[in-house]
């Protein structure tokens, strides 16, 4: 067994992003749940798919990480993969805003605003990390931080 495989898999988390690409491909066969036209369903896919897109080339990204494939891919495959990512987000935000404005209960409203809100930060965020729309590490860092407050405290 490699070694850099070994190590590098214990320190980067590599197993949790292994398993997280699994959510996004179920959503893509599935589609969204609750109430939504046919118009919100395929934008949702998209979404999902972009996702997928980019978990996938971020796994063979990790690849040129451990120098089993030309390393100097990683740099060009990283925007790539988080260009997808931003697109996707992009999506999923048009998604929960014509949610948003069907929306005929005020749980309803406030589920799809925060859903908003959480779609816009992410927008930004990995818009910087991929280079697209580049703003400052103060903001890409704080966007994806409270985007992720916003998630645990969805779970809670």
């Amino acid at each position: 067994m490699n070694q850099s495989l070994l190590v590098s898999t214990m320190n980067s988390r590599r197993a949790f992003r292994v398993f997280g690409s699994l959510h996004p491909m179920l959503s893509v066969w599935n589609g969204p749940g609750g109430r939504s036209d046919d118009i919100n369903k395929l934008i949702y896919r998209l979404s999902m798919m972009c996702v997928c897109l980019w978990h996938w080339l971020d796994h063979i990204r990790y690849l040129s990480v451990l120098r089993w494939i030309d390393s100097a891919k990683e740099g060009p495959l990283r925007k790539l993969s988080f260009s997808l990512h931003t697109f996707g987000r992009f999506l999923l935000f048009i998604y929960h805003y014509r949610l948003l404005r069907s929306a005929r209960t005020e749980t309803d409203r406030r589920q799809s605003r925060i859903q908003v809100a959480k779609a816009c930060m992410d927008v930004v965020t990995f818009a910087h990390v991929s280079e697209l729309y580049p703003t400052s590490d103060l903001v890409c860092g704080t966007l994806g931080a409270t985007s992720s407050a916003i998630d645990l405290a969805l779970m809670w």
